[in-house]
């Protein structure tokens, strides 16, 4: 039998139960690992053994490993560079969204930090913010107060006053909270397009630079639409398979060479797909393209070249 349950202990503290593959490299478990927990996929993690405190080989096995069924595993994030900056990211966006009183999307935000670390500087503060602004009493509007009966000849007249003070006092409430309302519809147009794809930043060419010499590779869907499958190569060495599901995104861990680096994705089969809008997105975004697969059919490949990464 090649899977087995395990105890899994999330960065946070949660535990859940976990169907893994005991014969595949550790890598491969930790990648699906954290994508079925939804975790940020950014974030360099480790598997530890809970009993023995000792780290998994990302080449071996959970078998060659020694890990025996039902065994506490700890999934482990790894408190790099990327780290600080990727929950950064999240409690930045926390506050934007704080700042237009959507507290749907900022708990969604600091959700996915507090899973990673609860104690996470900042991340205590806006708790608070939310809970005060989700808690603050609805506004009470005071009934309208009926106007006495006026005389049939000045009737006209007051309803043209009363219209007028009623159009002059929604400009009034308008102008006043034009500036949050604008960026909160600017924010969910952004995401709708986001999810559709129809919102496809400038392509900037194929170069770029990177600082560090280990890191991860992303391909991630830009919208609902299924990709065609690739085959990835750094520096002409086969890295993995790419296979988005649709909306979805593969990663692979790499060692980058010192200098110059090719990334490289060769089309593998058309996948039933369709034309598509996909992100080359490397170390967690310090390198960053959207890119465009019109297959049709047709067998392409997409090339990027990377300077500055040193080990």
């Amino acid at each position: 039998m090649s899977q087995a349950a395990f105890t899994i202990v999330e960065p946070g503290s949660r535990r859940s139960a976990q169907l893994l593959d005991v014969t595949i490299a550790v890598e491969e478990v930790l990648r699906r690992l954290v994508r079925t927990l939804d975790l940020p996929e950014e974030l360099h993690y480790r598997l530890v053994q809970d009993a023995t405190g000792r780290a998994l080989a990302p080449g071996a096995s959970l078998s060659a490993s020694g890990v025996l069924p039902g065994e506490v595993i700890l999934l482990e994030a790894l408190r790099d560079a990327w780290f600080k900056r990727i929950l950064d990211k999240l409690l930045d966006e926390a506050r934007d969204y704080a700042r237009d009183r959507v507290w749907d999307m900022v708990e969604e935000r600091l959700e996915r930090a507090r899973r990673v670390d609860p104690s996470y500087p900042g991340l205590r503060e806006l708790e608070r913010v939310v809970d005060a602004g989700t808690a603050a009493p609805p506004v009470e509007v005071a009934p309208p107060v009926q106007p006495p009966a006026a005389a049939p000849a000045q009737a006209s007249s007051h309803a043209g006053g009363c219209l007028v003070i009623l159009v002059l006092g929604a400009v009034i409430v308008v102008a006043a909270n034009w500036t949050p309302i604008s960026r909160w519809v600017k924010k969910r147009w952004d995401e709708i397009q986001a999810r559709t794809g129809k919102n496809k930043p400038p392509m900037a060419g194929t170069e770029g630079r990177i600082t560090s010499g280990t890191g991860r590779i992303e391909v991630v869907d830009q919208n609902a639409i299924l990709d065609f499958a690739y085959r990835l190569y750094l520096n002409g060495t086969y890295v993995g398979d790419v296979r988005n599901p649709a909306g979805g995104t593969t990663s692979h861990s790499v060692t980058f060479a010192e200098g110059v680096n090719v990334v490289e994705l060769r089309h593998m089969d058309d996948n039933r797909a369709r034309d598509t809008w996909l992100v080359m997105r490397i170390n967690g975004g310090e390198f960053e393209r959207v890119f465009e697969d019109g297959g049709s059919g047709e067998r392409k490949s997409f090339t990027w070249r990377l300077e500055g990464a040193g080990r």
